[in-house]
């Protein structure tokens, strides 16, 4: 099964969101809190093991999209927080169950 990768992703600043075209034709929407809630980064995690929320302070943005190889994309945020690689699988499983636990 090969993964569905993107074609486009968009920082769309009026919605808050991270827009993602899709190669199979779908596109999904992930607002900026949600992605900065989930960040796959080892401190954040430990802290959704560990019972704890990661705070996402009001008005959060990201500022940019740097590609990480062909499978990933690392997002920084208003906050400064910047240690977060999304695999373009997790977006998908986000934007599928976004309360999915990690």
């Amino acid at each position: 099964m090969q993964l569905d990768q993107p074609r486009l992703l968009r920082l769309n600043a009026a919605e808050s969101t991270l827009e993602i075209d899709w190669a199979s034709g779908s596109t999904d929407a992930l607002t900026y809190a949600v992605l900065r809630a989930r960040c796959m980064c080892s401190q954040c995690r430990r802290m959704r093991q560990g019972g704890q929320q990661v705070e996402v302070v009001d008005g959060i943005t990201v500022v940019e999209a740097r590609p990480r190889g062909s499978n990933a994309v690392q997002l920084v945020f208003s906050d400064g927080h910047d240690r977060g690689i999304f695999p373009f699988a997790y977006l998908r499983e986000l934007a599928v169950k976004p309360a999915v636990n990690s």
